[in-house]
């Protein structure tokens, strides 16, 4: 495989991890890393690998704000659906960045 592939099988195989652990129940400082890592990084990290950014800078910057953006758009989805929970966002966003994953192993290289 490519290095794009295998980042991009990484950040997928983050997408299910991820999520699975904070439903498993961790002691709560690795808890707080793990939704860190999937509140605030992965899911936008593995959107904005779809657009090509060439910078190193820029991608890890827009990552960030993407999935803080992704974050707040799942949540309030859920809440107007009267559906929130905490879970479900994770479960929701492990779904993105499976999703946008699997695009990008899709995509030719």
């Amino acid at each position: 495989m490519k290095r794009v592939e295998w980042i991009a099988a990484a950040t997928g195989i983050s997408g299910l991890g991820l999520p699975l652990l904070l439903a498993a129940g961790l002691p709560q400082p690795l808890r707080a890393v793990v939704a860190f890592a999937l509140i605030g990084f992965v899911p936008g990290f593995a959107v904005t690998r779809l657009l090509g950014f060439g910078d190193n800078v820029m991608l890890v910057v827009v990552s960030i704000a993407l999935s803080l953006s992704l974050t707040a758009a799942v949540s309030t989805l859920l809440l107007s659906l009267t559906a929130w929970s905490w879970l479900r966002c994770v479960y929701v966003l492990g779904a993105i960045t499976l999703v946008a994953s699997a695009v990008r192993l899709g995509r030719p290289a």
